[in-house]
């Protein structure tokens, strides 16, 4: 039990919660979860009483950081490559054009929306891969597209499926393309009525 609170208060630090991931605290949960057990046997019945202990703290450092921590894509470090300036203005634009947009947004980066106070609508590579298990249809994505309801799409990964990819172009204009340092493209998408 005395690794159990530093393992936990370092996985809360850990680069999960800075690049909004939970993937990188599975392992260390699943192995903690495992050795519970045999620690718990192991620990003297007046040292118990540290159990809650530990999940208040668990629980305080939770209500801290909240989940939405970690989600300026542009604005903090990314793993392995620190953002430049560059970087930065991209991400401080984009943010600009999300607030000022007076209809609805899709954000494809979703970390934009969210900060900028959007809803998600969806996430493209989820919804490629739900179309491929057959359990998502297009069709009322393409509708929203072709319609106008969303006034502006933001892409950088082009992870939308083919149906929306196919309504965006006929529907929506290249605005602006932000070519980011990092590798990645951003393209502004403006509806065409």
């Amino acid at each position: 039990m005395t690794l159990y609170l530093p393992i936990a208060i370092l996985a809360a630090f850990s680069a999960g919660n800075g690049g909004s991931s939970v993937n990188y605290l599975i392992e260390p949960v699943l192995a903690l979860a495992l050795t519970v057990p045999f620690a718990w046997r192991a620990v003297p019945a007046a040292s118990a009483l540290a159990a809650p202990l530990f999940a208040a703290i668990q629980l305080a450092v939770l209500v801290h950081w909240p989940n939405s921590f970690g989600t300026t894509y542009l604005a903090e470090g990314a793993i392995g490559r620190t953002p430049t300036a560059i970087d930065a203005a991209i991400g401080a634009h984009l943010d600009d054009i999300v607030r000022s947009t007076p209809g609805e947004v899709i954000a494809e980066p979703a970390g934009f929306a969210v900060r900028n106070g959007r809803p998600v609508y969806l996430q493209p590579i989820d919804l490629r891969a739900e179309q491929l298990q057959g359990r998502w249809r297009p069709e009322p994505l393409v509708e929203a597209l072709s319609s106008g309801r969303f006034s502006t799409v933001i892409a950088a990964y082009n992870l939308f499926p083919l149906d929306a990819q196919r309504a965006i172009e006929s529907h929506f204009g290249v605005a602006e393309t932000l070519p980011s340092p990092d590798g990645l493209t951003f393209s502004v998408y403006r509806f065409r009525p």
